[in-house]
């Protein structure tokens, strides 16, 4: 391995570890409520609760992510702000549409601190111009083409961020051990790398976004009291 592939996997994992500024950014979907009405209360469950909502971000938001990306290959710009209107026609709860677009910003203005990127700037202002709206998945895959990391190491960010922040709220809300949350996540790579596999080839009108069961979650922590864990 040379140089320049370890500074690209050093700026892969530095923006892939949820705890840095602009990281991997995911929600906990409404898994404190789902807890605390016993809809998951085990390791089973909690595998099949954090499964399906990886596989919900891999149809949709790593869709438009890599059509994004190979966009600001191209420098198709237009064709990034098509996949970033197609990000948030995804979101269909209130809280994932505000959490992407804040996040999306936040990301946009820091990055700008990190390297100079022309289209990320061009970016960050129509998002602030509201031309368009800013999503957490078009300013990463921007960020991250432009940083040298490639289209499949962008996907496993993403994978890693979503499924790392459920079981970090999984400590709290339904109290399984660490080891067990460790080996979920090392259960679901395997089908990760399936998705991909699939979702390379697919393109706009391919994205997916309903899961009932996350989207049940979701709606009973809009009428409950439990906070959601975001990062």
């Amino acid at each position: 391995m040379g140089s320049k592939e370890i500074i690209t996997l050093m700026r892969l994992l530095e923006m892939s570890e949820s705890r840095y500024t602009v990281g991997t950014f995911s929600f906990s979907n409404g898994l404190e409520s789902a807890s605390n009405i016993n809809l998951i209360a085990k390791e089973s469950t909690l595998q099949q609760y954090v499964m399906a909502v990886s596989r919900q971000v891999a149809y949709s938001d790593s869709i438009a992510a890599i059509q994004a990306y190979r966009a600001a290959a191209d420098d198709d710009y237009d064709r990034i702000l098509q996949a970033d209107e197609e990000v948030i026609a995804c979101k269909t709860n209130p809280e994932s549409k505000e959490f992407t677009k804040r996040l999306g910003k936040k990301l946009a203005e820091e990055s700008l601190c990190l390297m100079d990127c022309p289209m990320m700037e061009r970016f960050l202002n129509d998002l602030i111009n509201d031309i368009t709206p800013g999503t957490y998945p078009i300013a990463q895959a921007i960020l991250l083409y432009h940083t040298g990391v490639s289209e499949m190491e962008m996907f496993c960010s993403q994978q890693f961020g979503v499924i790392n922040l459920i079981l970090a709220a999984a400590l709290k809300s339904v109290k399984v051990p660490g080891f067990d949350t460790q080996k979920i996540a090392y259960n679901l790579a395997p089908q990760a790398a399936l998705d991909y596999s699939i979702i390379k080839h697919l393109d706009f009108s391919d994205m997916k976004a309903f899961i009932p069961y996350t989207e049940l979650n979701a709606s009973f922590h809009r009428n409950g009291s439990m906070m959601m864990a975001m990062n």
